[in-house]
């Protein structure tokens, strides 16, 4: 039987690669350019990245969400669950 170890660091290493996910949704939304008293007008504009970002980051967030919750439940993990949690 091969050794099994806690899932501590498996459950950060998952935890850091949704965080840079998460992160990376962000670079996409930009500061428009806007003319005094404009700012408004140019935020609707930009309406369309805003709500892909809530929806991504909502998408992303339950997937973390279900992922915390299915590791609570394993005692422990292998070299081969931890490539199929890479």
């Amino acid at each position: 039987m091969p050794p099994i170890s806690e899932t501590g660091r498996m459950t950060g290493f998952s935890d850091g690669v949704f965080a840079i996910v998460i992160t990376l949704l962000v670079i996409e939304l930009q500061v428009p350019d806007h003319a005094p008293g404009e700012l408004l007008h140019a935020l609707i504009e930009q309406a369309p990245a805003y709500l892909a970002f809530l929806l991504s980051f909502g998408y992303v967030g339950v997937l973390w969400l279900n992922h915390r919750t299915l590791l609570r439940l394993v005692c422990g993990t292998t070299v081969g669950l931890n490539w199929i949690n890479l």
